[in-house]
């Protein structure tokens, strides 16, 4: 999955002027790539934050690799959205903003469900 996600970011982007649908669907394919991140940050997060976090620097570490993850994760939704508007898609954008919704609610979920963990394992 990952070299997929790498591959379709690397993809050089058609400039406007060039062909149209080609750069529509390199933009939904990048913006489809970066969405996919958000799953296998979510699926790592715990064992970031515990490893990093929690057992290698400290317990009051695992509060930053919490942030840090979901700042990530943010990030990629972002981004996700922003080519999902450049690739002038309707059907594309209003199923990013929908998956947008999903993904914060569940990294916001995660992450304070972490937090909760942690305080009880550091006491």
């Amino acid at each position: 999955m990952i070299s997929g996600i790498i591959y379709a970011l690397k993809t050089k982007t058609p400039a406007e002027s060039e062909d149209q649908a080609l750069r529509s669907k390199v933009l939904k394919d990048k913006s489809i790539s970066l969405a996919l991140l958000v799953p296998a940050l979510m699926l790592t997060m715990p064992v970031i934050s515990f490893v990093l976090g929690n057992m290698i620097i400290g317990p009051s570490a695992a509060l930053a690799t919490i942030i840090v993850t979901s700042a990530l994760g943010v990030a990629a939704i972002a981004a996700s959205l922003f080519y999902a508007v450049k690739s002038k898609r309707k059907t594309l954008q209003i199923v990013m903003i929908a998956i947008t919704v999903l993904a914060l609610v569940a990294i916001g979920f995660e992450s304070v469900q972490l937090f909760g963990a942690f305080q009880v394992f550091n006491n």
